[in-house]
């Protein structure tokens, strides 16, 4: 008998590992700032979290992955001088 294969595009899958969780908490605001719908995944052992897992909808994992490895741009000038007043 084949078995059939059903390709889910709003399935939640494995974007990032952390071994941190404040790591994860950073890389999903990023993404939600891109209007990419994130969430958090604990593996823990009793109260001590072992690994964090930020997930993403299989349909925006190509996104998402783009959007984390952008290169960060420095603040141009103007900017920087209305930061420091």
């Amino acid at each position: 008998m084949r078995r059939r294969i059903i390709y889910d595009p709003g399935e939640p899958v494995v974007l990032r590992e952390y071994p941190v969780e404040a790591l994860a908490v950073l890389d999903q605001s990023i993404l939600e700032s891109a209007d990419i719908p994130s969430m958090i995944r604990y593996d823990r052992a009793g109260e001590i979290t072992q690994r964090t897992h930020l997930l993403v909808r299989r349909e925006h994992l190509k996104e998402a992955q783009e959007v984390l490895s952008a290169p960060v741009s420095p603040v141009d000038g103007d900017a920087a001088e209305d930061f420091d007043k």
